[in-house]
């Protein structure tokens, strides 16, 4: 054989390593820049605008279908058995009957017994069309951006660019929040609560939690890292330098969370802290040292908050008031709930809780909530909205979401510090939820869609995915 035949092949099998190694780097790239895409949101009060809002959805869409045309592993875990079509199958639908609120169906006439629903013979569902219409187009981008951390998350390597880039720019963005909060207000401006670029405490508190937990997660796996190793100087000055930027990112977060004043941040945060730490629990339960030192982190942790959010800050005098404040989200839920049997099964459209709103509280004896501008519980919301057919859908597309990335802490060995991530993340968004909207900020729902995303590829990856040294 001739010797020209072996080295040929050599050669060829560089050029395809060195291919590999540029689509991946063109792939960290990508969820580098997506990943900034949602902080130039962010920093536009969360996308709350509309026109804000359609820009960067249009955005989303554009640059994912660009992505499905010409980037093959973008468009790989939606055409293989990936598991994942029926996620993405619910979420279609959900989109479907956004758009079919909007079209003259034949049972679009609902009209409520209390005389405040819809118009007489009105063709459709909304009563609102446009405002219908740019909550479809929002949601559709923030499926894109899920859909792309997906894409993303099937390699360990783009994932862990994606988390090092949220962790990074998150720093920055809380540093500058701290900044504004304490050093750029005017002289003898009134400071009050901390609200980032937000317009909003509880909004501001939900992001910083985000970034707290992340930073948690990520803290906890550099010390679990050391329990498989045997302890050497350079070892462990490796593992306190990479978790040295983690250790930060948290405590400024802490201190920034503190002043937001934002009890259902607090709450919010202190449930994702817990499920970050059962899934590292559930991730290492056998191995006693890691389990052993999970567990007496955690309670320095605790510690550390209730010190930090607690006992210092706005968010400790206002803890205290906590029955008011329990007791007015009490009072708003059950008004509604109150009027939910009246409102038609097919909801009033989405985004148009403002509009029905109006008709619904300014005949009664709650005048005050006419001009509410969200009800401080997303689910009851969305139900309110999306009607009973589209709040199943969206929750059960989520539900299918999340129960992958759970699957995920049984399938994958390497990756479990980012499933945990997003689960926290998850339980911050949800439970925050409950009481207030920050959810409904375009910014902060694509903050969580991408983290969802890739989670759920990480969950799922490439055959080919390398076991990612990081984890």
């Amino acid at each position: 054989m001739s010797p020209a035949r072996p080295r040929a092949g050599a050669l060829w099998s560089v050029l395809n390593l060195r291919l590999h190694r540029l689509r991946l780097m063109g792939g960290a790239v990508l969820g580098a820049a997506a990943t900034a895409l949602i902080f130039v949101e962010l920093m536009l009060y969360g996308g709350d605008s509309y026109e804000v809002a359609l820009f960067f959805a249009a955005l989303e869409l554009i640059g994912f279908g660009l992505l499905l045309i010409t980037t093959p592993w973008v468009r790989t875990p939606f055409l293989k058995r990936s598991r994942l079509q029926s996620q993405t199958l619910l979420f279609l639908l959900t989109l479907i009957w956004g758009f079919a609120q909007v079209l003259p169906l034949p049972f679009a006439l609902p009209v409520s017994p209390t005389g405040w629903g819809h118009a007489p013979n009105r063709p459709i569902i909304s009563i609102d069309a446009y405002a219908t219409l740019a909550e479809t187009l929002k949601l559709a981008g923030l499926g894109a951006v899920a859909l792309l951390g997906v894409a993303i998350g099937r390699n360990d390597d783009r994932a862990h660019w994606v988390w090092n880039t949220l962790g990074v720019l998150g720093g920055a963005y809380v540093a500058w929040a701290l900044a504004d909060h304490l050093i750029l207000a005017p002289p003898g401006a009134g400071r009050g609560l901390l609200m980032a670029s937000l317009g909003a405490q509880n909004s501001a508190a939900c992001v910083i939690a985000i970034f707290i937990v992340i930073a948690w997660t990520a803290l906890m796996r550099a010390g679990v890292g050391l329990t498989h190793q045997s302890l050497t100087g350079d070892k462990l000055q490796h593992a306190l330098l990479t978790a040295a930027p983690w250790a930060l990112l948290m405590l400024i977060s802490l201190a920034a969370l503190s002043l937001t004043g934002s009890r259902g941040g607090a709450v919010a945060c202190l449930a994702g802290l817990i499920v970050a730490a059962a899934g590292m629990l559930y991730g290492e339960r056998s191995n006693p040292r890691a389990v052993r030192l999970i567990l007496a982190v955690s309670l320095v942790a605790a510690i550390g908050f209730v010190v930090m959010i607690i006992a210092a800050g706005a968010t400790g005098s206002r803890l205290s008031r906590l029955d008011v404040g329990l007791a007015n989200r009490g009072q708003i839920l059950s008004i509604y709930l109150a009027e939910l049997p009246n409102a038609p099964w097919t909801g009033f459209g989405l985004g148009t809780f403002r509009r029905f709103n109006a008709q619904l509280i300014a005949p009664g004896d709650h005048a005050v909530l006419w001009d509410l501008g969200a009800l401080h519980n997303v689910f009851l919301q969305w139900v309110f909205e999306g009607g009973w057919p589209g709040a199943i859908l969206m929750f059960a597309a989520i539900a299918a979401m999340l129960a992958t990335v759970l699957g995920g802490l049984t399938r994958r060995r390497f990756g479990r510090t980012w499933i945990c991530a997003a689960l926290a993340v998850s339980a911050v968004v949800l439970v925050q939820g409950l009481v207030d909207f920050g959810l409904q900020s375009p910014a902060i729902a694509a903050l969580w869609a991408l983290t969802l995303g890739v989670a759920a590829g990480v969950s799922r990856p490439d055959r080919t995915s390398p076991a990612s040294s990081s984890d």
